[in-house]
C-alpha cells in the first residue's frame, strides 16, 4: 500500500508531463489523509479558474478524484494525527496541511513504506521519516 499527498493525485486528474509515471504507482492499494480530498478540489479549482479546464473537464476530474478517493484507506483526523503533526511541523520546514499528510502516513505506516508526493519540502521530511518516495 502506498501513501498519497494530494500534490501527487492532482495530476491524476488533470494531465501533466508526470501523469503517467504516477498512473503507474496507482497500481497498488492506496491511503490518503481525510483532508486530501478537499486540498485536491481546491488545485481543480484554481485550474478551473485560470481557465485551463473547462467546466465539462473539472467535472470529469472530480469523478475521478471521487473514485481514487472511494477505493482509498482514509486516515480520519484524530489527535494523534494533530499531536504528530505538531512534531513534524518542529523538526522540519512543512506547512500545516503538508504537516497533517505526513502524519497521517506515520500514523498508518509507522515504519515507513512508499510516500507519494510531488512536494520537494515533504518529500524531504518523507525521507527523513523513514518514507521512501518512488
Amino acid at each position: 500500500m502506498r501513501f498519497w499527498d494530494s500534490s501527487a493525485i492532482v495530476p491524476l486528474l488533470v494531465r501533466e508531463p508526470r501523469t503517467p509515471r504516477l498512473l503507474k504507482l496507482l497500481n497498488r492499494p492506496h491511503a490518503l489523509w481525510w483532508g486530501s480530498r478537499t486540498e485536491c478540489i481546491s488545485a481543480l479549482c484554481r485550474v478551473r479558474r485560470e481557465t485551463l479546464l473547462n467546466n465539462n473537464q473539472y467535472s470529469k476530474a472530480v469523478a475521478a478524484l471521487e473514485k481514487i478517493v472511494h477505493s482509498a484507506v482514509e486516515v480520519e483526523p484524530s489527535g494523534a494525527v494533530r499531536d504528530f503533526a505538531k512534531q513534524l511541523i518542529e523538526s522540519h520546514s512543512l506547512r500545516a496541511a503538508d504537516a497533517l499528510q505526513l502524519a497521517a502516513g506515520k500514523i498508518l505506516f509507522p515504519t515507513g513504506g512508499d510516500f507519494i508526493t510531488l512536494d520537494e519540502r515533504l518529500k524531504t521530511a518523507a525521507l527523513a521519516e523513514g518514507f521512501n518516495c518512488p
